[in-house]
């Protein structure tokens, strides 16, 4: 018997299985919409209606579930036939349509279709590509900002691929090299370089560089030469590098006629025996020309040095003065850097050399980058200059020589008359006290006897003064030259005791007699001590002269005059006996040159030195005769 639980018709059983399939394909469905958080729609496969609607479906077309279910899937387009089309030809994959939604608006998506057959539904996976499609946009917008940028730069531009094949290039490109309708084909950069090895610059790097100039052929078959200025660009997974071309021909062209003109320049300053130089402040190189270093000795590897070599060889006395001089220059307070300074030769001997240099580049802030200038040798000019200042110096003083003798012989003339006076009334006045007998003093008797022996000296020297000034003869004797340093130290002790000095004699014994002028030998040592003494007036503490004698190994008599007093310096001790040289206010320069010449008329020398531990000493040496 059968049981009445199982059905009798197998067809049934088979239509059974095939119902609780779908069922339960289409359950899976059901939930695959319900757990998916992208928005989802289930579509009858018949009707093509929607059977389900997730929310995040419906948050798209921003309404209920009810109104949503049951609606056409072409319904859903812009353009209901692109539903269609999608459902008859049972496309799986919709890359971009357009949802109908409310007031008119329209939601890109993209679309994946997964059809359950068994079940009888569609499964319509939903993307919205608002957000893609905006970045897109974006995208396509700053392209072609890109692109209008590129065509209309001013600067001329061209992409490369790694073949180094122009890919793009503007239009101030395009016109750069000549070609027709402002567009380059597509060629090798190699072929429109002059040197083709020039291509071995443009490799990749990263970091952006500018190559040095080039020669490029034109179109017309002319020659231009770029800078060009390389970076990498990465396009669309390639890398390919951007060109910006920097035409130089005419800048080349003016620097090259500049350097035409400075040589034609400097040839004709060489030319004239000027030397040129030239300094970069920036960088503090100095460059000379031959002419230069011929001034100074030095050959031409030293063409080449920073300026602080040359500007240490200036001599110190010209420096400051010399720095002054650029500094107002750099200050813009003169218009060029000229002078006549003083600069160390090689063998380390100075030459006098004239500067005269100005700026001619400076930098976008106003600082100098370039000077040029001219040297010229004048120390021949300098060393003519010297010779003739001494030669009307020396004929000034010897005019002032001429001068002073008739000077001295109208005083002369003058004295005399005095004197004479002077040695009558003294003779007179001895003759009343003789006729007195012994009732006269002896101290007025001594008085006027010395009276008359200095009257009688005064004469005898006006007289040789007269003689000196005359060019007289000299009166030569026997002179012992002690009893003459001690006459002297007599007649200078009215001086010293008036200054507080005190005057010491140190006199070697035995010394032989030397013939020569008593009266001009005494005269100038009496000068020369009296100069000694005036030395020491401004001294603090003891004031001692010193007078001494000796005989030297050239068997010359010397005497020495030593004084306690400041001092003369190196410098002044060389000037001091020239005619007319005088450290004292009131004096005039004339007492040591009159010594010196006194001196040298009986053969002698005369020369000045220092003193230890200070003051001064005057050394007269004579032959002995």
């Amino acid at each position: 018997m059968a049981d009445p639980s199982q059905p009798d018709d197998p067809g049934f059983l088979t239509n059974f299985q095939v119902d609780r399939k779908s069922l339960l394909t289409r359950d899976i469905g059901e939930r695959l919409l319900a757990l998916s958080p992208s928005p989802v729609l289930l579509l009858d496969m018949k009707s093509a209606s929607i059977i389900e609607a997730n929310p995040a479906a419906q948050a798209i077309f921003g309404s209920a579930q009810l109104p949503l279910v049951g609606t056409h899937f072409m319904h859903c387009f812009r353009h209901p036939e692109d539903g269609k089309h999608i459902l008859d030809e049972r496309l799986e994959h919709v890359a971009l349509q357009y949802f109908v939604l409310g007031a008119g608006r329209h939601l890109p998506v993209e679309l994946d279709l997964r059809r359950l057959d068994d079940a009888g539904v569609i499964l319509v996976f939903i993307r919205d590509l608002t957000s893609r499609l905006a970045l897109d946009n974006q995208r396509l917008i700053a392209q072609r900002n890109y692109r209008l940028l590129f065509d209309n730069a001013p600067q001329p531009m061209m992409l490369l691929d790694k073949g180094f094949v122009i890919v793009g290039a503007n239009r101030a490109a395009a016109i750069l090299y000549g070609f027709a309708d402002n567009e380059i084909p597509l060629l090798s950069l190699k072929a429109m370089l002059v040197n083709p090895r020039d291509l071995d610059q443009y490799r990749v790097q990263l970091d952006p560089r500018t190559l040095a100039p080039q020669w490029h052929w034109r179109t017309d078959g002319s020659q231009r030469l770029i800078e060009p200025s390389v970076s990498t660009l990465r396009r669309e997974r390639q890398t390919f590098l951007l060109v910006v071309l920097r035409d130089v021909t005419d800048s080349e062209h003016q620097i090259a006629e500049l350097r035409r003109a400075e040589e034609r320049w400097r040839f004709a300053l060489d030319g004239h025996g000027d030397g040129v130089w030239e300094w970069l402040p920036q960088s503090g190189e100095a460059i000379v020309s031959q002419r230069f270093l011929d001034m100074l000795g030095f050959g031409v590897e030293d063409a080449r040095h920073p300026f602080d070599y040359w500007d240490a060889r200036v001599h110190p006395e010209d420096y400051l003065r010399m720095h002054l001089a650029i500094m107002q220059h750099f200050l813009a307070e003169s218009p060029v850097i000229a002078g006549e300074y003083r600069m160390m030769t090689v063998d380390g001997q100075y030459r006098w050399l004239a500067i005269r240099a100005r700026a001619i580049e400076t930098d976008a802030s106003g600082r100098i980058d370039r000077i040029i200038g001219t040297v010229r040798d004048v120390h021949e000019q300098r060393r003519q200059e010297q010779r003739e200042r001494l030669q009307q110096e020396q004929l000034m003083h010897t005019a002032r020589l001429a001068t002073m003798g008739e000077l001295v012989t109208m005083i002369a003339h003058e004295v005399t008359q005095p004197l004479t006076a002077i040695s009558n009334y003294s003779a007179v006045a001895r003759r009343h006290l003789q006729r007195q007998g012994d009732s006269v003093p002896a101290d007025a008797t001594h008085a006027l006897n010395r009276i008359s022996e200095l009257v009688s000296h005064a004469g005898e020297v006006v007289h040789r003064i007269r003689s000196f000034v005359r060019k007289g003869e000299l009166r030569l004797e026997p002179i012992s030259i002690n009893v003459l340093i001690v006459d002297v130290a007599r007649l200078a002790e009215i001086q010293a005791r008036a200054l507080s000095a005190e005057i010491d004699l140190d006199l070697a014994i035995g010394l032989p007699e030397l013939t020569g002028d008593r009266m001009q030998l005494g005269q100038m040592l009496l000068n020369l001590a009296r100069n000694g003494l005036e030395a020491m007036g401004a001294v603090d503490g003891p004031r001692r002269l010193k007078l001494r004698s000796a005989l030297n190994s050239e068997n010359e008599i010397t005497v020495e005059v030593e004084d306690c007093g400041c001092g003369l310096s190196a410098a002044l001790a060389m000037d001091v006996i020239t005619p007319f040289f005088t450290t004292k206010p009131e004096g005039l320069g004339m007492g040591l040159a009159i010594c010196k010449t006194v001196v040298e008329n009986h053969q002698g020398r005369l020369w000045v030195s220092a003193a230890k531990p200070a003051g001064t000493v005057f050394h007269v040496a004579l032959p002995v005769r």
